[in-house]
């Protein structure tokens, strides 16, 4: 058996290697010193491109499905803490029923000053759109910045009154005019 040699160059490949993966920082007489990469906060990490299982409801336009923040794509739920919000949760909840959940993420969610940052999608519960069936029960608005998706439901949600929207006046009964003759 021979002895083993010191090979520098091998150890400054080692460190190259380590740098790039933010392992080994500074170098120690050729000899490289392994230091621990500063952790960073970070945006949840994407896990691929969809997210399955049970949800949990988080607001009236918000699930958490395997640790996931996801907002629904499209609509807007009133606030939380308000008598609307709190309906439109438990309307959520009703939709989703025991269901298990597969939402398509679209996009990382922008931070939020106080909250924890979580992704949109598109969110689906035994075969139904979930964000449209919340818009066309009356407890969430379109947004169309995301296109038109949903206009249609609201509308007729507004014009039927369901949900967060007031019932539209009753119509007025025709007048019969009197037939002279």
């Amino acid at each position: 058996m021979t002895p083993h040699r010191s090979r520098p160059w091998l150890h400054a490949a080692l460190c190259i290697l380590a740098l790039v993966s933010g392992a080994c920082t500074q170098m120690d007489g050729g000899t490289p010193v392994a230091t621990a990469p500063a952790a960073a906060p970070a945006p949840p990490p994407p896990p691929a491109d969809q997210v399955n299982g049970r949800a949990t409801v988080l607001e009236g336009d918000v699930l958490e499905i395997e640790g996931q923040r996801v907002r629904l794509q499209a609509v807007d739920a009133p606030d939380a803490k308000t008598a609307q919000g709190k309906r439109a949760l438990i309307e959520l909840k009703r939709i989703i029923g025991r269901e298990p959940v597969r939402c398509d993420l679209v996009e990382l969610e922008p931070p939020a000053p106080k909250g924890r940052q979580g992704w949109i999608g598109r969110c689906v519960a035994g075969g139904v759109d979930i964000a449209q069936e919340l818009v066309r029960r009356g407890w969430a608005r379109a947004l169309q910045r995301y296109g038109d998706s949903y206009v249609i439901e609201e509308a007729s949600a507004r014009a039927a009154g369901r949900g967060m929207w007031p019932k539209p006046p009753p119509a007025k009964p025709a007048t019969r005019q009197r037939q002279t003759g």
